[in-house]
């Protein structure tokens, strides 16, 4: 494996992690107030 591969597998590794944070935080929200 190349430098360039894992760049980008750590660049992909980070952008699922904002994103599940991210639906993670929203869900929270929505469920809050439901509640």
């Amino acid at each position: 494996m190349n430098k360039h591969d894992a760049l980008w597998q750590v660049i992909n590794w980070e952008l699922s992690f904002w994103f599940f944070e991210g639906v993670n935080g929203v869900s929270c929200k929505v469920s809050c107030k439901v509640s």
